[in-house]
């Protein structure tokens, strides 16, 4: 019984065993494509053509510090970029800023006066339509009380 899981135990390492030594290939392969000659002081491709075993440990810390390095390149490349973009953003502003002070100082008593017409000018005419209601209303109070008069007559032909 000691014999038989003694012995799945050491199939189960064998198999551990031949998948690191596969990914631990994949990983080499993997820092060839990316143009890294050397792990350590150990030239990569005399790793590849070895037959005895890879050391996988060594070879997935350099893996990780390289993907690491990747990654903080990364980043500091996207901040430089977001750092551009907000310079860039903010040159625009003060260039829109310079654009707007120098259109105000030509062309600003001209506007302002145009707009302080248009303003009267809707003044008078609001002014005018009040008038003309006010006007109206006592037309149509007469004309109401016409029609209310001639509402009673009417119904007081039909009650008899």
């Amino acid at each position: 019984m000691n014999d038989l899981k003694k012995r799945q135990k050491n199939e189960l390492l064998d198999q551990l065993n031949v998948e690191r030594q596969n990914r631990a290939r994949e990983v080499l392969n993997e820092l060839t494509i990316r143009g890294i000659k050397k792990i350590g002081r150990e030239k990569i491709s005399d790793l590849e053509v070895k037959e005895e075993d890879l050391d996988y440990d060594q070879i997935m810390d350099f893996y990780q510090t390289v993907l690491r390095k990747e990654r903080e390149q990364f980043e500091v490349i996207k901040n430089k970029k977001m750092n551009d973009v907000e310079i860039w953003t903010r040159a625009r502003k003060e260039e829109e800023l310079s654009v707007m002070k120098k259109y105000c100082e030509e062309h600003g008593k001209e506007d302002l006066e145009h707009i302080q017409k248009a303003i009267e000018e809707r003044h008078a005419k609001e002014v005018n339509v009040k008038m003309q209601l006010q006007s109206a209303k006592a037309a149509f109070t007469s004309f109401r009380q016409q029609m209310m008069e001639k509402r009673r007559a009417l119904h007081k032909e039909q009650q008899i």
